[in-house]
């Protein structure tokens, strides 16, 4: 087998029920994922897909969802909701410039409720593209410079978000 093709299956499960009424509400519910990833030197391929149990969405107040299709803006987990995901990743290093990297991927869900309304939510598309470089060499090392956008449209009839996010960070050396 070739040892620069690999392939790497995985999937997930979250169970999520309320266990005081005061803080989130009452409620039950559960999604699950799964996840595809085929690397080829320094590209990468995934495809995702989950269903979200209709009885409730996944809360997630203190931090992310915790799901495959957990994107910059959606994260695609709301009640009765499924989606997938189609994403490549690739690393520029093989090209002479090391440190380059960008991902794009594209998820769509698609049968939402609004379960304490019992009714039909939007679909949502979300179009996502990140590019980080990290200074290897010189003054700058240790630098990671990222430019990130993620863009929703609404079930198609011209609603939607763009968010564009630029992020310096650079590591310290503690020890």
């Amino acid at each position: 087998m070739n040892q620069d093709l690999q392939l790497k299956l995985s999937a997930q499960f979250t169970g999520q029920r309320s266990v005081a009424k005061e803080f989130l509400g009452s409620f039950d519910t559960r999604v699950v994922g799964s996840r595809a990833a085929l690397s080829y030197k320094n590209a990468i391929v995934t495809t995702a897909f989950s269903v979200t149990a209709s009885e409730a969405p996944i809360r997630s107040p203190f931090g992310t969802s915790p799901g495959y299709l957990s994107l910059i803006e959606k994260d695609f987990n709301r009640a009765g909701e499924s989606a997938w995901l189609a994403g490549l990743s690739y690393d520029w290093r093989r090209f002479g410039i090391p440190g380059l990297s960008f991902t794009v991927n594209f998820a769509r869900g698609y049968g939402a409720r609004d379960a304490a309304a019992d009714t039909s939510l939007p679909d949502e598309e979300e179009f996502d593209i990140t590019v980080d470089y990290r200074v290897q060499h010189g003054p700058l090392r240790g630098i990671w410079f990222r430019v990130r956008n993620g863009y929703v449209d609404f079930d198609r009839k011209g609603g939607s978000v763009n968010n564009v996010r630029v992020i310096i960070n650079y590591e310290l050396p503690v020890l």
